[in-house]
């Protein structure tokens, strides 16, 4: 008996890499069995005991997909792989425009955390850092907690950068107090 590719089962998800500018990244494969890409090229993470290293290779796509899917999965344990399934595939960016001669080889494009848990629990807002669908004081608490004492992370990169800087510091907290308390500007 022959068993077919892994990733062609229903079960599956076939993952392809991109690179920082959404390209397919060249080591990479693509065709009509692929279903999302994720980033795969420059990834840092850990090398041997306790250094770290540049990476490339759909392993590490296939990990942010992995991640996205636990990520929904914490937010709603009650759903299905076919909700899930759905959920990353329908939120995914289209990225056929910036990689000519492979449209519909991509799958349905790069992955989107927060597209992706926004259709899950529509709520989400920019600043709900601990995804219970209000913002409050006990979202400052989450993130002081998240940021300072190994806290549960941020249900997802984009709600918790409040300031649209693209780091997770202080300063998001101190913006997040200032729209609560001072009228300062939305969360982003």
């Amino acid at each position: 008996m022959i068993f077919p590719f892994p990733a062609t089962r229903t079960y599956c998800l076939a993952v392809a890499a991109v690179d920082s500018i959404n390209r397919k990244a060249d080591f990479s494969n693509y065709g009509d069995k692929v279903d999302v890409c994720a980033p795969g090229t420059r990834i840092y993470a850990p090398y041997l005991d306790t250094g770290y290293a540049w990476w490339d290779g759909t392993s590490f796509s296939t990990a942010f997909v992995t991640g996205l899917a636990g990520l929904i999965v914490s937010v709603d344990p009650a759903l299905t792989w076919d909700e899930i399934d759905s959920a990353i595939l329908k939120s995914a960016d289209n990225i056929d425009l910036l990689n000519p001669g492979l449209e519909g080889m991509l799958g349905w494009g790069v992955i989107n955390i927060t597209a992706a848990l926004s259709s899950i629990v529509s709520h989400f807002e920019g600043g709900d850092v601990n995804g219970d669908g209000s913002l409050n004081i006990m979202d400052v608490s989450y993130f002081i907690n998240f940021l300072y004492k190994d806290g549960p992370p941020p249900v997802a990169f984009d709600i918790a950068d409040v300031n649209g800087t693209g780091t997770l510091n202080i300063q998001d907290i101190t913006y997040l107090i200032n729209y609560l308390y001072k009228d300062g500007p939305p969360p982003r």
